[in-house]
């Protein structure tokens, strides 16, 4: 009797097993499967959606999101893309990624999953219908997000409440922690022919924060793309095509280079190598951003690319329109 109820249990355990790996993203292609151009691999996303935010937990596990609920997730590097139902339609334009549980997304309100984008929870950081721009999450509970311009959130449950720490600050719209204290929010305003830029600095996780005040580098324009290496050195791109670098923190910059090409979005591997996106172009520096050089250029002009990120290992991943998804290994 003891034999056979081992048996059973043993059979058991052996479905389970086979189940839970049939629940796993089975991706059997490889790069020799895609067309490359320029090295860059052009990867299929199985959808015509335009694509605005591309990040990477690790070299496997990543997410997309994008136009009218696009929501996008891979566990093999980005060689295979599973789309995922957040259960609403509007078009999201940030990611966050905490572990491939629990991950991020919004607009308005703010998206949640705990358990791999099968169901989601809605929050609503604020009233009104001020748009998410950014977000920053330290682990499952405690994050930030700028939103409607100028007011940053904090959530410590989650994102069940919220407390607006730096109310009427300015138009910040990008977020970016270089480490766990140290964070930068920047922006600015681009409209109507007027464009003037800000950066704010945070060197306590998130608690407070102060204006860079006295660097006229950074008011020219509004600071499109802001890309620290380390907590010293940093990068930025403004809508006057200017790039710039600090080399102490951010609260000095030095014009380095001007581009041909309105950047959106740009990344660095390490200090002298970096790429950035701008129109249908990627375009890559390898002395810290004293030259660019095209890299990559789509051979079709609506496919616009919107952002970029990278890997731990330093493969590349871009985004774009009509469900562009570009890797660079």
């Amino acid at each position: 009797m003891k034999t056979k109820k081992l048996l059973m249990l043993l059979v058991l355990l052996c479905f389970t097993c086979s189940k839970n790996d049939d629940d796993k993203e089975s991706c059997t292609k490889t790069s020799n499967d895609f067309t490359s151009v320029s090295g860059w691999l052009q990867l299929e996303s199985s959808t015509s959606k335009n694509l605005f935010v591309v990040t990477f937990l690790n070299n496997d596990f990543g997410i997309i999101s994008g136009n009218t609920g696009t929501f996008l997730k891979t566990n093999s590097g980005g060689l295979c893309w599973e789309p995922i139902d957040v259960g609403v339609t509007p078009s999201f334009f940030t990611a966050f990624i905490i572990n491939e549980n629990v991950f991020f997304t919004s607009r308005s309100r703010l998206y949640k999953t705990s358990n791999g984008g099968q169901t989601f929870n809605e929050f609503s950081v604020s009233e009104g219908d001020g748009g998410i721009f950014d977000m920053h999450f330290f682990n499952e509970n405690e994050g930030l997000v700028c939103k409607g311009f100028d007011d940053l959130y904090k959530t410590e449950d989650g994102g069940q409440t919220w407390t607006n720490i730096y109310p009427n600050y300015g138009s910040g719209q990008f977020l970016q922690f270089v480490t766990d204290e140290v964070g930068y929010l920047s922006g600015g305003s681009g409209s109507d022919g007027f464009t003037y830029g800000e950066i704010h600095k945070s060197v306590d996780g998130g608690d407070t924060w102060f204006k860079i005040e006295s660097e006229p580098n950074i008011t020219k324009a509004l600071v499109r793309s802001l890309h620290f290496v380390n907590e010293d050195l940093g990068y930025f791109f403004n809508d006057l095509r200017e790039f710039y670098i600090t080399q102490n923190g951010g609260l000095t910059w030095t014009l380095r280079t001007t581009m041909d090409e309105l950047i959106l979005d740009m990344v660095f591997v390490n200090e002298p190598l970096g790429y950035a996106v701008g129109g249908i172009s990627i375009y890559k520096t390898e002395d810290a951003g004293v030259t660019w050089t095209e890299d990559y250029k789509s051979e079709d002009v609506e496919n616009r690319l919107f952002a970029i990120t990278k890997t731990p290992s330093g493969n590349i991943f871009v985004v774009g329109k009509n469900g562009t998804i570009l890797k660079k290994e």
